[in-house]
């Protein structure tokens, strides 16, 4: 899973049609119910390392997103 850091987010909405199953949503759009997701992020992205490059789909990637309509 990646987190987003939302302390570094600029709120460009770069990364929401990048996210192959359409998770990522501003945190102005999320229900009450989900804000804790946003203190999940800030946490879980301080553990995990920055990806600076574009890692090789997982097996499986292309079926998972046409099975979504993305």
């Amino acid at each position: 899973m990646t987190y987003i850091d939302p302390e570094n987010c600029i709120d460009c909405g770069g990364c929401a049609p990048a996210c192959p199953v359409g998770a990522i949503e501003p945190d102005y759009r999320l229900a009450a119910d989900k804000k804790f997701w946003i203190d999940v992020n800030r946490k879980r992205a301080a553990e995990t390392p920055v990806i600076s490059a574009r890692l090789v789909p997982l097996p499986g990637a292309d079926e998972r997103r046409l099975a979504l309509g993305r």
